[in-house]
């Protein structure tokens, strides 16, 4: 507790940004990682797996641009770093780990973002999502990714939205758009991009000596217009969040969305 109290008072952030909880989440999943780093550990290998496959397909070159580095260790540093001349890690809030990366590989720069373009107007309680343009024309990047972001994108939105009064059902539309308007994003560039999101939340829960699944979205039933590679992710082994209940994330990774299948009419 005192750790995560030292690091939130320490690491830099906007003031809107603290008052809509991401600072505090920030903090909160670095201390997650702490308690459950082995169980993190085949989530974390197989998105080291995506991305290295991303940067054989890209061939490299200019400049990687990485959306959502978070606490980077999802991402192959050795490998980004051996095969561009520009790691670009983008985030709203730059943790330490992030922080030590810039500072171990010379070619790495850390870029604050709002990658939806649209928390300025949601902290002031105004539902405007943002269109980003932001890299779509810059001929040095090489590849994109997307890292473990795209159902992030709504949670603290939505939340902060609701305490400020909005309805459930109209908060959750902001929270949509926000999703749909990253994939648009990201379908938009010219260049290899990499995906790599959860698709799905599954909770076992333990009642009366019974083992309960519930399955929910987590894109809020967005349309995913790609399948790849599918594994799960022990996120929230039992006694994390509940002791009657574990959560655990699908993950879909795909190296590139501009070569991956489709998915099924069916899915869409």
């Amino acid at each position: 507790m005192l750790i995560e109290w030292l690091t939130y008072l320490t690491t830099p952030c906007p003031r809107h940004l603290r008052a809509m909880g991401y600072l505090r989440e920030a903090v909160g999943i670095e201390s997650r990682y702490r308690r459950h780093r082995r169980a993190w550990a085949p989530h974390l290998e197989k998105s080291h797996e995506t991305i290295r496959k991303a940067i054989e397909m890209s061939g490299g070159g200019e400049t990687v641009v990485v959306l959502g580095a978070g606490l980077v260790y999802d991402l192959p540093m050795d490998a980004l770093s051996a095969a561009f001349k520009t790691v670009q890690l983008i985030d709203l809030v730059h943790m330490r780990p992030a922080r030590r990366a810039a500072r171990r590989y010379p070619n790495v720069k850390l870029v604050a973002w709002d990658v939806t373009e649209s928390l300025e107007a949601i902290a002031e309680g105004r539902a405007e999502i943002g269109k980003p343009e932001r890299y779509l024309d810059d001929p040095s990047i090489s590849l994109v990714i997307s890292a473990n972001l795209l159902s992030q994108l709504p949670i603290s939105p939505m939340s902060y939205l609701e305490k400020r009064g909005m309805r459930d059902e109209e908060a959750e539309e902001v929270g949509r758009a926000l999703i749909d308007r990253h994939i648009e994003y990201l379908s938009r560039f010219a260049v290899p991009v990499c995906l790599i999101t959860d698709i799905e939340r599954e909770m076992t829960a333990l009642k009366e000596g019974d083992e309960w699944a519930y399955v929910v979205t987590a894109l809020l039933d967005a349309e995913l217009p790609w399948v790849g590679q599918e594994w799960f992710w022990d996120i929230a082994p039992r006694g994390e969040v509940d002791k009657t209940y574990s959560v655990k994330n699908r993950v879909v990774g795909i190296p590139d969305i501009s070569v991956a299948e489709p998915s099924p009419p069916s899915q869409r």
